[in-house]
């Protein structure tokens, strides 16, 4: 974990003569490890709107609005077909249930949420972008889509929309960390150092033992990037 507790480089923020901090925007050409794409692990199937229940469990009862058939209980869907080959490394089998799925309106925002991993993961960025679009589209307020839009933006050095998606996801989900440390990425690339320290700390509360102490140390650059700042910008 320690090496995506930090930013690239020997002494990624010091001025190259060893003296005080450098602002960390002025690092962004050595572009900060992050933590990567998530995918979604378990259905919604059963969730009132709104509400973000992955641990559902059993067949959701039938509106007599909604006329797809229903596995019976224990039955495995699309979704989780598909989820298991993903996780199983068959790329194309989980590929071809994702896709399955959402024709047949199981867990559209899941899978093409999890679709867009794998596009992303052949390459195909745009393809990426529309299947994390698409399930926004069935689901404003699916976290796992925000997040991984902000990776895309992020990877695009796109800041503005990455830290919007970021943002969002961290609402919805606050108790998922690794879109606090992203979004400290961000806002520290950004030169706003004191939210950055926010949403680091807010990180290293949720970390385990040896993320948190790692998160300490990022902290501390942090907050020396802050104070180098704020005295470059003082009058003499």
């Amino acid at each position: 974990m320690s090496k995506i507790l930090s930013f690239p480089g020997a002494n990624p923020g010091l001025d190259a003569d060893g003296g005080e901090p450098a602002p960390l925007q002025e690092t962004a050409a050595r572009k900060p490890s992050k933590f990567g794409f998530t995918r979604v692990r378990r259905t919604r199937r059963g969730a009132s709107p709104g509400q973000l229940d992955l641990f559902a469990s059993g067949a959701p009862a039938q509106s007599s609005a909604d006329s797809r058939l229903l596995p019976f209980p224990g039955a495995t869907s699309s979704f989780e077909q598909a989820l298991t080959d993903d996780e199983a490394g068959k790329e194309a089998a989980a590929r071809a249930g994702y896709l399955a799925a959402i024709e047949t309106g199981d867990s559209e925002s899941d899978a093409y949420c999890n679709l867009g991993i794998l596009e992303y993961m052949a390459e195909n960025s745009e393809t990426a972008f529309d299947c994390f679009r698409q399930a926004l589209k069935h689901d404003q307020r699916h976290w796992e889509s925000h997040y991984n839009l902000g990776n895309l933006y992020f990877d695009s050095g796109q800041h503005d929309p990455s830290r919007v998606h970021y943002e969002v996801a961290a609402e919805i989900e606050p108790g998922f960390r690794n879109v606090h440390f992203n979004l400290a990425l961000i806002l520290a690339l950004e030169a706003e150092y004191g939210a950055a320290v926010e949403a680091l700390e807010r990180f290293r509360e949720l970390a385990p033992e040896e993320e948190a102490e790692a998160a300490e140390e990022l902290l501390d650059t942090l907050r020396a990037s802050q104070a180098h700042a704020e005295a470059r910008r003082s009058p003499d």
